[in-house]
Order: C-alpha cells, then sequence, then structure tokens
C-alpha cells in the first residue's frame, strides 16, 4: 500500500492506524506531503483499507455552502495499492 498524505492538526507526527482487513500498521506523517509504503499480507483479501488518525480536528474556518464542517486528521493525496514483490 502506498500512501501519499500529510497529517493535519495534533496529529502531525503521531502514530495514525492503516488497517487492512485484520492487519494493523501505524505511520507517522509531518505537515508537508510525504511518500510512505506499509505492506500487508493480506491473506483473507480484505477489500477495506482504514486510516484511523489518533485526533480528529475540526477546521477553524467555517464551513461554506450550508455544509457541516467534517473533522480532519489527515489529507490524503493518493493512495496505490501494488502487489507486492517476491
Amino acid at each position: 500500500l502506498v500512501l501519499r498524505a500529510r497529517a493535519y492538526g495534533n496529529n502531525v507526527g503521531e502514530p495514525i492506524s492503516v488497517r487492512v482487513g485484520d492487519e494493523e500498521r501505524f505511520v507517522s506523517l509531518g505537515e508537508q506531503d510525504s511518500t510512505v509504503t506499509l505492506r500487508f499480507d493480506n491473506p483473507r483479501g480484505a477489500q477495506k483499507i482504514s486510516i484511523t488518525p489518533p485526533a480528529p480536528t475540526e477546521p477553524k474556518e467555517n464551513a461554506s455552502g450550508g455544509f457541516t464542517p467534517k473533522k480532519l486528521g489527515i489529507g490524503l493525496v493518493s493512495l496505490k495499492v501494488e502487489a507486492a514483490s517476491p
């Protein structure tokens, strides 16, 4: 799993959970975009990827257009699933 992202607010430098099925890995991200590669075995063929920041934060700016502001933890630029090299 190749993840390009940045952390937001109190999540900078903190462990962020990345799960594929029953497997969990942790990654720490900075304020700038960075690329990290995580290896998952995924023996059960899970179809779901979960990314859970430790401290989701509501932006200080008000939402526009009547939308309710959402809590943020990371800024996800891209996520790519690649087959592992033997």
